[in-house]
């Protein structure tokens, strides 16, 4: 999963799960954490174990990345997922105020994104 600002990760740790964090910015706050394993990468250079994960969780990172990208790392999310495993999926709609403020202070990357 991509970390972000953590509260997901920590969140999760409290209810009993062993979390792989994942983001391409440092997370202090993560480091020496029981049950949490910290990447800085870019969840495009992440390599994702196959069967591995009873669930995902990906909020609001695969907007901000090319469409072919976003194809690939779902493709790469679905083969981790353990057989029922679960993929939880947030991206902004845009229509959304954050996106609406974000397109308004940096180009697309391609279209509604």
């Amino acid at each position: 999963m991509s970390c972000g600002k953590e509260k997901n990760t920590i969140f999760l740790t409290k209810k009993g799960f062993i979390v792989d964090a994942v983001d391409a910015n440092n997370q202090k706050d993560l480091q020496n954490i029981k049950n949490i394993s910290f990447q800085r990468i870019d969840i495009r250079n992440f390599i994702f174990s196959k069967n591995y994960y009873n669930l995902i969780l990906s909020n609001f990172v695969l907007d901000f990345l090319k469409q072919d990208e976003i194809i690939k790392i779902i493709s790469k999310i679905v083969t981790a997922l353990k057989k029922n495993g679960i993929f939880y999926l947030s991206v902004f709609s845009i229509k959304d105020p954050f996106y609406l403020r974000l397109n308004s202070k940096q180009k697309q990357i391609e279209k509604n994104t």
